[in-house]
């Protein structure tokens, strides 16, 4: 089964954690969630520029960019991005984001 994870689910995931992160500290994130998810599923992560924009334009509320990194804007609603994912996926996105 083919996991993909997009870049808004990325941010509200994370950011749901810590607020103010850098990409270099998404970079990391999405590397140990691929690593941990892989071996259920075959993971696809698009998170690029492109899609960074769009998932800030669409989600201006809840996101946002200032000198290099993404911040809340508002409160996250956590089953609003996860509700198309099962509980252990879920539950791996919330203990991966805690250790970034």
């Amino acid at each position: 089964m083919c996991l993909y994870v997009s870049s808004e689910v990325i941010l509200a995931n994370l950011l749901s954690k810590k607020n103010g992160v850098s990409q270099k500290e998404i970079v990391l994130y999405c590397q140990r969630l691929q690593r941990e998810l892989n071996n259920k599923h075959n993971v696809y992560i698009n998170f690029n520029d492109k899609e960074i924009k769009n998932a800030l334009s669409k989600y201006n509320r809840e996101f946002r960019y200032f000198q290099g990194r993404y911040f809340v804007n508002n409160k996250i609603n956590l089953e609003h991005f996860n509700a198309r994912y099962d509980d252990s996926v879920v539950s791996a996105f919330a203990e991966i984001a805690q250790t970034v």
